[in-house]
């Protein structure tokens, strides 16, 4: 037996698990050191260019436009931060920012599409009013509201209006739940 069919025995990719939207995971006092992190660190970056760019379903045709601040580039004193999402940060393989500036987005992501991975992206919303698009399905989330869900969705985020900024989890799943 290989370990992906271990790991999911033997579910399909068509058996993805449900995206689960969960309001208010932080308080407005808990987004503030991720809105400072976000404002003194990530807003000032270039928008990622080269082999960290994200490619999506229309190629070099509409490259994403997004800045990030990945969790080896954190300043230590942020990192007691994510002390209200413990449970979320003992299942993470890595953490990191996402800010998106006026016009900004993702395009659609497909590169896990028809593969089962053993992750989900865990993204809580830093503003207000974000969106993102998942299957199809526009989610708007408020400040401190999360999302999970399977890399292998179609995602995306369409261009943004104002700004938005995401603190991102890549977190494994609990292989023993039935």
């Amino acid at each position: 037996m290989t370990l992906l069919k271990t790991a999911y025995r033997n579910q399909t990719v068509g058996n993805l698990p449900a995206i689960a939207l969960t309001r208010k995971v932080l308080t407005a006092e808990q987004l503030k050191p991720f809105q400072r992190l976000v404002s003194e660190q990530v807003k000032s970056r270039p928008c990622v260019r080269g082999h960290q760019q994200r490619m999506g379903v229309n190629n070099v045709g509409n490259l994403s436009r997004y800045r990030t601040l990945k969790e080896y580039s954190w300043p230590v004193e942020f990192k007691s931060a994510l002390q209200p999402l413990a449970t979320v940060v003992a299942r993470e393989a890595t953490h990191w920012l996402l800010y998106f500036g006026e016009g900004d987005f993702l395009d659609e992501q497909d590169a896990w599409l028809d593969r089962r991975t053993p992750v989900d992206f865990y993204l809580v919303a830093l503003y207000p009013k974000q969106h993102l698009v998942i299957d199809g399905r526009t989610y708007t989330l408020s400040s401190g509201d999360a999302i999970q869900f399977a890399p292998s969705y179609r995602h995306a985020v369409l261009p943004v209006k104002g700004e938005a900024a995401w603190l991102c989890f890549m977190v494994f799943r609990d292989f023993c739940a039935k």
